[in-house]
């Protein structure tokens, strides 16, 4: 998934989403609980902590669902859901239920070649449903030339992660750091750049 490394992407970029890698955003969530769709669920364990976490999931989306992790669905069974089989990039409002404000995902990373497919297209999408977004992505997503006009126009917040372990039972964390990016679906001509926030450390005793 990181362009250091030399192992072939799992295919359609499904890294399931290290809790490690999900704490950091709960502190920059609204509260109380939001609705967020899950637009590249995977087996549903982010959508699972943030619903745990006391907010509420309305839907969950996958390129390609490969059904929930039996766990989420023990512990939190208002999760027990199919994941809808559509790309994020042809969602429509009428896929979206009542009441959603936000998307919140781990999605796929830019492929190699500069352009920034899928995931530019994906946040385009969403913003443009008019849900802020909250993607899990490379730092060095904002360095590229392809995320400049998205950053400055509609980025509003990035929370840096470091570097986290993708795979559990493995020695070592990976070696691209991550940031949570946020986006917002309005345009921000005249607010300055998106808040950067640095990382922080985080204990859990869970999963």
């Amino acid at each position: 998934m990181g362009k250091r490394s030399n192992a072939p992407r799992i295919n359609k970029d499904k890294y399931a989403t290290p809790l490690a890698a999900f704490l950091p955003l709960l502190a920059h969530l609204p509260q109380p609980g939001i609705k967020f769709v899950e637009p590249c669920a995977g087996d549903g364990r982010l959508a699972a902590w943030l619903a745990d976490a006391g907010h509420r999931c309305t839907a969950m989306f996958d390129i390609s669902p490969g059904g929930m992790h039996p766990a989420m669905t023990v512990e939190l069974p208002e999760l027990a859901r199919p994941i809808i089989a559509i790309d994020a990039r042809k969602l429509e409002i009428t896929d979206i239920p009542p009441g959603t404000t936000h998307a919140i995902t781990n999605p796929p990373w830019p492929l190699p070649g500069g352009s920034g497919a899928p995931t530019v297209p994906i946040i385009e999408r969403l913003r443009h449903l008019n849900l802020v977004v909250w993607a899990l992505l490379p730092a060095d997503f904002m360095h590229n030339h392809y995320a400049a006009p998205l950053l400055r126009d509609h980025g509003s917040k990035i929370v840096s992660i470091g570097r986290v372990k993708w795979f559990p039972g493995t020695a070592y964390t990976a070696m691209d750091n991550c940031c949570w990016y946020q986006f917002v679906p309005w345009l921000r001509t005249g607010e300055g750049g998106p808040v950067f926030v640095p990382k922080a450390r985080f204990a859990h005793g869970k999963r």
